[in-house]
C-alpha cells in the first residue's frame, strides 16, 4: 500500500490544554497562570467562559467540609485573572466590563460560600455597592441576565443585612462582627483563656527574675560600699587610679550592667480590642478569603485613585508574644 508505512508518528499537540472550570479553580492560580503564559488570550478567554457556564455549578458542589479550600481558590484565582485581565483589557471598556462582571461572578461564589459555613456575615453589610454594577457596557443579552441575577442577589444581601454594621470594622462594643463571632465560637474563647494563663505564667516568671536581680543588685551595692577604690603611683609619683584593677569599680561596672526585659501583657488590656486580636489569630480562612476578594474587587480595582498604603508599627504575625498561637 503507498499510504501504508513501517514507522507510525504519535500526535503530540503543542498548545496548552484548555482548561474546565475544575482546572482553573486550583488552589493557587497556577493552571490560569500556566495557561496565560502559553497563550494570554485565549486563556483569559476560557477563564471567562468557565466561570460563565460553570460557577453557578460548582458553587453546589462544594461540600461543607471543603469550604475552606474552595474559597482559598477563588481568591487566588480571581487574583491571577484580574491582574492579567487589567492589563490586556486596559482602554477597552467592553473587555474591562467583562472582566468585572466575570470577578462579580466569582465574588457572589465566594459570598454564597462563606455565608453557608458562617450564617452571621448575612446580617453585615455585603461592603459591595450596588452602584458599582450599574456601569458596565455589556452587549450580549445572556451576560446582562448574568448581570441582572448578580444584582438581584447583591440587593437581596444589602436588605438582609440588618446591623447595617461593615464587617471590616471593629467597634468597641458587642455589636462587631470579630465579637459576636468570639462569642459563638468556642474554640477562639478557649484560646483567649490559654494566651492569657500562658501571660500570667510568663509575668510571674518575670516577678521572679525581677526579685533575684533586685538581690542581686543589694549585694553588689553592699559589697561596693565596703570597698575602696584602688590607687596606685608611677614612676613620676603621681597618683592614679587602678580602673582595671579596681575591685570597687568592677562592682559598680556589673550594677551599672543590669537589665531586665520588660513583660509586656500579649493582649490588649481593653476587652473588646483583646477579642479582636485572638479573632485575628484564629480568623476563620473562608471569612478571611472573603474579606481579601472584596477588598481586593472594591479597592484594589474598583477604586478610580490609587489608595497609599500605610506601613503598619507592627503586624501581628511579627508580634514576639504571640507568634506561638
Amino acid at each position: 500500500n503507498q499510504y501504508s508505512s513501517s514507522q507510525t508518528t504519535s500526535f503530540n499537540p503543542s498548545h496548552h490544554t484548555r482548561g474546565t472550570i475544575s482546572d482553573f479553580l486550583d488552589a493557587d492560580g497556577s493552571f490560569l497562570a500556566a495557561a496565560h503564559a502559553a497563550e494570554p488570550s485565549l486563556a483569559l478567554a476560557d477563564f471567562e467562559t468557565a466561570i460563565r457556564s460553570g460557577i453557578d455549578d460548582w458553587v453546589t458542589r462544594v461540600p461543607f467540609r471543603s469550604i475552606d479550600s474552595a474559597c482559598v481558590s477563588i481568591e487566588a484565582c480571581a487574583s491571577a485573572y484580574s491582574s492579567r485581565a487589567l492589563q490586556a483589557y486596559k482602554g477597552n471598556p467592553e473587555n474591562m466590563s467583562i472582566m468585572l462582571l466575570t470577578l462579580f461572578e466569582l465574588w457572589v461564589a465566594m459570598d454564597k460560600i462563606v455565608v453557608g459555613q458562617i450564617p452571621l456575615l448575612a446580617e453585615y453589610s455585603p461592603e459591595i455597592p450596588l452602584s458599582l454594577w450599574e456601569c458596565l457596557l455589556i452587549r450580549k443579552a445572556s451576560a446582562l441576565d448574568r448581570l441582572k441575577k448578580l444584582h438581584a442577589y447583591l440587593k437581596a444581601r444589602h436588605c438582609q443585612a440588618s446591623s447595617h454594621l461593615s464587617a471590616f470594622s471593629f467597634t468597641n462594643d458587642d455589636k462587631s462582627f470579630a465579637a459576636r463571632y468570639f462569642y459563638e465560637s468556642p474554640k477562639l474563647q478557649s484560646l483567649k483563656v490559654h494566651i492569657e494563663a500562658d501571660g500570667q505564667k510568663q509575668r510571674q516568671k518575670k516577678l521572679t527574675e525581677l526579685r533575684t536581680l533586685n538581690k542581686r543588685y543589694r549585694d553588689l551595692e553592699t559589697r561596693a560600699a565596703s570597698l575602696a577604690h584602688e590607687y596606685g603611683v608611677n614612676s613620676r609619683g603621681w597618683e592614679y587610679h587602678k580602673k582595671k584593677r579596681c575591685q570597687k569599680c568592677r562592682v559598680e561596672k556589673e550594677m551599672q550592667s543590669m537589665t531586665i526585659e520588660v513583660h509586656e501583657w500579649p493582649l490588649p488590656e481593653r476587652k473588646q480590642e483583646a477579642i479582636v486580636v485572638v479573632f485575628e489569630l484564629a480568623c476563620p480562612i473562608a471569612f478571611d478569603m472573603w474579606r481579601s476578594m472584596t477588598f481586593h474587587v472594591f479597592v484594589d480595582i474598583c477604586t478610580p485613585e490609587k489608595i497609599s498604603s500605610t506601613r503598619p508599627f507592627m503586624a501581628l504575625p511579627q508580634y514576639d508574644a504571640l507568634q506561638q498561637y
